[in-house]
């Protein structure tokens, strides 16, 4: 359903309407208002997998109301939807394991919240996040101690010497992809990959 009309309630509504449906891609979709959003997911109380990606109407509050409906949720992109800023308050997401946040709206608040709602994750993707700063993502790393891959790509507020102290910190991290135009010199990476760690430069 990717790339349709479905800024109107009812389209959503009368179109997606399966109690055992698992994934559901709403990608692209310019008009999908939060409202509409909301009533749809309601109907999916099984989903793993949502796409919003590019859904560029959907705003944090959006977000919030249909999370607390996905106890199930595994997998969550919201790249492109510059307006949300964290997943909302009061939501617990302990079974989300990927959360693909690419140009999204992030900031280190949201990040916060990310690391005590979904503690579970193990992929996290922040690429041109540029409200994030390197406090943030120390929190959300902190609280994620599964956390594998990191994705921080075009982050412009995240310092170089993030890499070393996530790498020394968090045990589980097993790729990193830091910001933009950050260099590491060979003994560095010898370090990183001794700690089971392979530092991607972009």
């Amino acid at each position: 359903m990717e790339k349709t009309d479905m800024g109107k309630q009812e389209f959503a509504v009368n179109n997606v309407n399966n109690v055992k449906l698992r994934v559901l891609s709403l990608a692209s979709n310019k008009t999908l208002s939060n409202e509409c959003l909301e009533q749809t997911v309601c109907t999916c109380p099984k989903l793993e997998v949502l796409d919003i990606s590019y859904c560029v109407a959907i705003a944090r509050k959006g977000v919030g109301d249909i999370l607390r409906n996905c106890h199930e949720l595994r997998h969550l992109q919201i790249s492109g939807c510059s307006l949300v800023e964290n997943l909302g308050v009061g939501v617990d997401l302990q079974k989300l394991e990927v959360l693909q946040a690419s140009g999204a709206g992030l900031n280190d608040e949201g990040l916060t919240l990310i690391g005590k709602r979904c503690s579970g994750l193990m992929y996290l993707d922040v690429t041109c996040c540029n409200g994030i700063t390197s406090s943030g993502v120390l929190d959300v790393v902190g609280s994620c101690t599964k956390l594998k891959e990191l994705y921080m790509n075009w982050c412009r507020n995240v310092s170089r010497d993030i890499v070393l102290r996530l790498v020394i910190t968090q045990k589980s991290l097993r790729k990193i992809v830091p910001p933009h135009g950050m260099v590491y010199s060979v003994n560095e990476k010898n370090f990183f990959w001794e700690h089971g760690c392979y530092v991607c430069e972009r």
